[in-house]
């Protein structure tokens, strides 16, 4: 007999197939014409690439950071450029969207270059491109960083530091890993990747020859699973399977060992900032939070809590209090899904009442109107 568990997952997956069969239909003849978009793109570059030159200089270590925001540059993302150069980096901004007159004067303050491209293949797209100018441009980068702007996170040179500490030939902010699923709730595999919204690429890893076999190839697509699968995923798992050493601040595994060593009272704070989409798991919380926070078996219901929700969630995204006090550094992504938002909202409650050191007034400020309330109250 097939596991209930299993049975409910395929039925997800197949409903979720099913939602996305319109999209994709509709999609079919764009996705047709775009060997001969890439081939077009790839005979006018770089003259269909608008270049504005900034004041910093190029130096050993470079960043490709990439935007899209056509209603205007945010003022997390100059934050982010000076962050960059104070830890050292030439930013190179690779814009998908066309910029105004002031946006690029604003960037030419704080970056090496300023390119407009057209808005084709998301950021893999936009990295393949940049690492093509670094190239053309005969500079051989002792530390890459490949960054987008999907993400807030304050990039100063002490987090910059941490990752680069790591000496690893492919690192970044977060390592994910595909979750087999089970009753009890999940357990991560060895199929890892580097989240691709924060990628530092050595010295080492930029000469080797399966790096730039993997971009040479690489076909750039408007196709976003396509993108995922063979950009951000492909990309690690094929760095790996060369046999270069794949490293991230943050983790899983790290996450859950740091929190078994917390108090019960810490452990209860944990909950109480916790992010949810899920209703079987929040209502799972707020039974939990009901309960003195006391004993082990208070204690193990709660790892056991988390540890589940964990394994469906991105840890950082699901506990952003816990995984800010543990690895030092908050960053939330930007998407609408449901899960990102309720992330956001833990975090600006956090800021609030004074448990979470706010990254930037820039990038609350942009929390805030990101999740169009004012922060909800104490509970």
């Amino acid at each position: 007999m097939i596991p209930r568990w299993k049975l409910k997952r395929e039925l997800v997956r197949l409903r979720d197939q099913i939602a996305s069969l319109p999209q994709a239909i509709a999609s079919l003849h764009a996705r047709l014409s775009e060997p001969q978009r890439r081939r077009a793109h790839d005979a006018a570059f770089p003259q269909n690439l608008r270049v504005t030159e900034g004041k910093i200089v190029p130096s050993p270590r470079l960043a490709v950071v990439v935007l899209f925001q056509p209603h205007g540059i945010a003022l997390s993302t100059l934050e982010s450029c000076k962050g960059l150069v104070a830890g050292g980096y030439a930013p190179l901004v690779i814009s998908n969207a066309i910029l105004s007159d002031s946006d690029r004067a604003l960037l030419a303050q704080t970056c090496w270059r300023t390119v407009e491209r057209p808005n084709f293949g998301y950021d893999f797209g936009a990295y393949r491109d940049g690492i093509r100018m670094i190239r053309e441009q005969g500079i051989t980068p002792d530390r890459l960083i490949l960054m987008n702007d999907s993400f807030w996170c304050a990039i100063t040179p002490e987090l910059l530091g941490k990752i680069e500490d790591l000496d690893a030939d492919l690192s970044g902010l977060l390592q994910d890993e595909k979750v087999q699923h089970d009753t009890k709730g999940g357990k991560p595999t060895q199929n890892l990747h580097i989240e691709s919204y924060c990628l530092f690429i050595s010295a080492r890893l930029w000469k080797a020859e399966a790096f730039r076999t993997f971009w040479d190839g690489y076909l750039m697509t408007n196709f976003k699973p396509r993108t995922i699968k063979n950009g951000e995923i492909g990309f690690s798992r094929k760095m790996k399977a060369a046999g270069f050493s794949l490293i991230a601040l943050t983790n899983r595994g790290s996450f859950l060992t740091a929190l078994s060593n917390v108090a019960n009272d810490e452990l209860q704070q944990v909950l109480r900032y916790a992010a949810y989409d899920d209703p079987v798991f929040r209502s799972e919380a707020a039974a939990l939070l009901l309960l003195p926070a006391e004993g082990d078996a208070w204690r193990n219901k709660v790892l056991d809590h988390i540890r589940r929700w964990v394994n469906r969630r991105r840890f950082n995204t699901a506990f952003p209090l816990a995984s800010g006090r543990i690895f030092g550094v908050s960053f939330l992504k930007k998407s609408h899904e449901e899960i990102f938002a309720a992330a956001r909202v833990a975090y600006l409650r956090g800021c609030e009442d004074g448990l979470i050191q706010p990254a930037s007034s820039a990038i609350v400020a942009e929390l805030a109107q990101s999740v169009s309330s004012v922060v909800p109250t104490k509970r």
